[in-house]
């Protein structure tokens, strides 16, 4: 990990090839949050504390902190995905994911905390149990929304069933038209073949993926990998992420992640440079 990892927190957050379309489960859990936080630090049952007027109060001050806690997870977890994706730099994104999804998290819940109970006149520190009764339930709840996050990544990038797509999927027909300018994508999964249209219409193929490159016409397609066909049609760029993996970024499948095998990638090089855009 390099010191330029760290520009990024300099520049505005953008959607990262995974899209968390989750803004009412973070308004679920930091309610759900804060109304366990507010009822685990008094004797009294939770019945007899939602008589008080100060419990709403702790309420709606706790619910704030909780879903400013989510959404600085949320949005360290986009700049991280878009500078240091799981996928190519595992060692950096664990340690950034750490120090900004938890150690900003916990900071972050501490700071809100001391603010809060600074304007009712209490030091956090000295006049609360704060740090004894409070302080592991936050941190647990700080490691499970960054937990989450991370599950959530990983699923829609690797489990072709939770894709952030819906598939259209067609009846299996082994007499596709090969010629059809619409197929921009070509991959395997699960000793089944698929193709893609334009319109992200998937088919199912009753053939194999060595067959179908076989079958279309054209210089316009290459194999970047051992399961994966793409059309020079949806290429947006090419780059190398580290020295070792090399990236094709898409049009319409950012929510998936595209390697060309390093034998390849040579190759792959001298066809993106022969074969232009449509």
């Amino acid at each position: 990990m390099k010191l330029k990892d760290f520009k990024f927190f300099f520049k505005p957050a953008k959607i990262g090839p995974v899209q968390y379309q989750d803004i009412w489960l973070r308004l679920i859990v930091s309610f759900i949050a804060a109304a366990i936080i507010v009822g685990y630090g008094p004797e009294e049952p939770y019945l007899v504390l939602i008589t008080y007027p100060e419990f709403y109060v702790a309420l709606i001050a706790s619910f704030f902190i909780a879903l400013l806690i989510v959404h600085t997870v949320y949005f360290f977890t986009c700049a991280l995905d878009n500078h240091l994706p799981w996928v190519t730099r595992f060692p950096g994104r664990l340690i950034m994911q750490f120090l900004c999804g938890f150690g900003l998290g916990v900071f972050v819940a501490i700071l809100s905390a001391s603010i809060y109970y600074a304007t009712q006149k209490v030091n956090i520190f000295t006049d609360t149990r704060y740090f004894p009764m409070l302080f592991l339930p936050i941190v647990l709840f700080v490691t499970v929304v960054n937990a989450y996050y991370i599950i959530h990544y990983l699923v829609k990038m690797f489990v072709p069933s939770a894709q952030n797509r819906v598939f259209k999927k067609l009846k299996q027909d082994s007499k596709i038209n090969w010629n059809d300018q619409n197929i921009v994508l070509i991959y395997s999964s699960n000793d089944k073949c698929f193709s893609v249209s334009l319109a992200d219409e998937t088919l199912e193929l009753d053939t194999t993926l060595a067959k179908a490159y076989q079958a279309l016409q054209g210089p316009k397609y290459f194999q970047i990998n051992k399961s994966t066909i793409i059309s020079r049609t949806i290429i947006l760029k090419a780059e190398t992420v580290n020295r070792k993996t090399f990236i094709v970024t898409t049009d319409i499948f950012k929510d998936r992640v595209l390697i060309v095998a390093r034998r390849r990638k040579k190759e792959f090089e001298k066809w993106l440079k022969g074969v232009k855009k449509p």
